[in-house]
């Protein structure tokens, strides 16, 4: 009778010892997946300000001074737009020419 109880009291000890790792494994895990996501937030926002910084760098007027103080000119006839960007420029006058109809 005495070992039945031990094992049974063992049994019990192993199984809540058990479900104890289980939820710490659960919250460790959380935590876990709170930091990636903080990681991921602080990632994302240096990588919008290095896009505004890319932007702010490759503004037109930049990029066609840059062209014309090139010191070689092979294979550089000038300075043309990304065809099929959407640029603003153009639609400005057909915008207006469409405000006043």
């Amino acid at each position: 009778m005495f070992a039945k109880l031990v094992v049974v009291l063992l049994g019990l000890g192993l199984t809540s010892g058990a479900l104890l790792v289980n939820r710490q494994h659960r919250i460790d895990a959380a935590v876990e997946i709170g930091r990636a996501g903080e990681r991921l937030r602080r990632q994302e926002a240096s990588l919008g300000l290095l896009r505004a910084e890319v932007a702010k760098a490759v503004r037109p007027d930049l990029i066609a001074a840059a062209l014309d103080g090139l010191s070689i000119k092979d294979g550089v006839e000038g300075w043309k737009a990304i065809p099929g960007r959407f640029d603003l420029v153009p639609l400005r006058p057909l915008a207006q020419a469409e405000a006043g109809r």
